[in-house]
C-alpha cells in the first residue's frame, strides 16, 4: 500500500505544472517524503526480523522432543557436551534454532 502510494505521489511530483499551486506542491512533497521514509522504516524494521530466531536447547536422547521441533522447523545449530547429568552418566545438550521469519512481507 505504501509502495502504491509513494508511485503516485512521484508521479504527481514529477508533473511539469506541480509548481502552479505551490501549496498543493508542498502537501505532495511533503507527503512523498513521510512515505518514502516509512517505508524505509518498516524495510529496516523488516531486515531486522529477518534475522530473528528462537533458540533452545535439549537432551541429545530425548527422541520425543527432537521429533516434536524437527517438525515445527527447527534445526540444530551446536551442542553442549556432558550438559545434562543422567545419573551417573552425562548427555549432550542440542542448541536448536528456529527462524522467526518465513517470508517476505510487503510494505
Amino acid at each position: 500500500k505504501l509502495r502504491h502510494q509513494r508511485a503516485e505521489l512521484e508521479e504527481q511530483a514529477s508533473a511539469p505544472d506541480l509548481w502552479d499551486d505551490q501549496a498543493h506542491a508542498q502537501e505532495v512533497n511533503s507527503r512523498l517524503s513521510y512515505v518514502s521514509g516509512e517505508i524505509s522504516r518498516l524495510e529496516r524494521l523488516r531486515s531486522r526480523l529477518d534475522d530473528a530466531a528462537l533458540m533452545l536447547e535439549m537432551a541429545e536422547d530425548n527422541t520425543a522432543a527432537a521429533a516434536l521441533y524437527a517438525a515445527h522447523g527447527f534445526v540444530p545449530i551446536g551442542r553442549r557436551p556432558r550438559y545434562y547429568r543422567r545419573g551417573r552418566h552425562f548427555v549432550d545438550a542440542l542448541v536448536l534454532r528456529l527462524r522467526l521469519a518465513k517470508s517476505p512481507h510487503s510494505t
